[in-house]
This record gives structure tokens, sequence and C-alpha cells, in this order.
């Protein structure tokens, strides 16, 4: 798994936008997604599942 936005794998904490984007903690968590735009929230990915 890997974010969307900065391509970060290791040692990161995951985030699922509610429009299908992977985002880790590091990248802003506020506003419209940062890959395509649209309105979403996001929703914290399990350390096990990443």
């Amino acid at each position: 798994m890997h974010c969307n936005r900065c391509y970060r794998q290791e040692g990161a904490r995951f985030s699922v936008t509610s429009c299908g984007h992977v985002l880790c903690d590091a990248c802003p968590g506020s506003g419209p997604c940062p890959i395509c735009a649209a309105v979403c929230r996001r929703f914290p990915v399990p350390e096990r599942v990443s």
C-alpha cells in the first residue's frame, strides 16, 4: 500500500477517502481530495491491513 499523493510506503499510517484514494497521515487531511478534488471523508486503515 502507498499514498496516492506522495507515494510514501514504509512506516506510514494510511486513510482511504470516500472517493477511493489512499493517503498517508503526512498529507493534508481536510478539504477536498488532493488527487481528484472531490469533497470526501477520510477513513483510517487498520495497521494490520497496511
